[in-house]
């Protein structure tokens, strides 16, 4: 089933021209078990009894088959929203997680929270052909942005699970500027393509580093960020390395700081500057306030 609904998924993003990335997942046996004991106890509750026949048991499991799709650009939300209302019954309005929300609890994050779609749909009457057998099922359709499910990637375990305990404000701060870094690229991808006149191309090597990197967005794995970071200049893995070497909290000292600001002409091509600059300073993280000036 989840196979099917992907790859219709697929077909619709792409006869809409929207750049998107698809996937599909099952829900997990126990966490089946624990969402039907849980609605089982809601309808007892409200007097509806036990459930009477599989298609209750679906109706309630909204979220048993779930597809994601990741469009590129922000700007791409709205007219995917589209899309899934009109190919889709909806079973009930969306929930819209908005980038007004709060965020963290010592960092009033200047960049919002994170922002996604979480549609309950089904197929709709009368459709023919091999998906019309999942016309009495209800499945979740998680439409979100690139820039976002990178975020996402920080902000799911260490803001929301939590799994890391309580953080640091100057740790709210940098998972902050990491929403605004993610969204920094759109902009500036979108910008490249239109002085170039190249909008159906974009650089299909640094995009699918960034796929890869924001797939199964919300686990807290770091392995598919192996080739977005492959990327990066070798200045900078070279210069960050020196900077983890030191004990936390100690001085970093003049020479070291002019030194990188020396070889970032030398070792990155000018459009890769800031990059490497930014990469070289968030190594540091703590240590800016403690420069050396003797």
């Amino acid at each position: 089933m989840v196979s099917n609904l992907t790859a219709h998924c697929e077909n619709l993003v792409r006869e809409r021209n929207i750049s998107a990335k698809v996937d599909g997942r099952v829900k997990a046996a126990q966490s089946i078990d624990k969402t039907l004991d849980r609605r089982l106890q809601h309808r007892i509750a409200n007097q509806l009894g036990a459930y009477r026949s599989v298609e209750e048991m679906f109706h309630d499991m909204h979220d048993l088959a779930g597809i994601r799709i990741v469009v590129d650009y922000p700007s791409q939300l709205e007219p995917a929203n589209r899309l899934i209302e009109e190919a889709f019954w909806q079973a009930k309005s969306p929930n819209i997680f908005t980038r007004e929300r709060p965020v963290g609890k010592e960092w009033d994050a200047w960049f919002g929270a994170y922002q996604s779609y979480n549609h309950h749909i089904s197929v709709k009457n009368g459709t023919q052909g091999i998906l019309g057998a999942y016309r009495n099922v209800v499945f979740e359709v998680q439409l979100t942005s690139l820039p976002e499910s990178l975020y996402n990637k920080l902000a799911h375990p260490l803001l929301y699970k939590q799994q890391a305990g309580d953080i640091s404000r100057r740790d709210e701060m940098v998972i902050d500027l990491s929403h605004g870094l993610s969204l920094c690229y759109s902009i500036c991808l979108l910008y490249a393509q239109d002085k170039l006149g190249n909008i159906e191309q974009p650089d299909q090597g640094l995009m699918s580093a960034m796929r890869s990197a924001a797939n199964d967005g919300n686990d807290g794995q770091l392995e598919n960020m192996a080739p977005l970071l492959s990327m990066m200049p070798d200045m900078v893995k070279t210069q960050s390395a020196s900077i983890r070497k030191q004990e936390p909290g100690s001085k970093v000292s003049t020479e070291l700081l002019t030194s990188m600001l020396s070889t970032l002409p030398e070792q990155c091509p000018p459009e890769q500057l800031w990059i490497g600059f930014v990469e070289n300073m968030k190594g540091w993280d703590t240590k800016l306030e403690a420069v050396e000036t003797a």
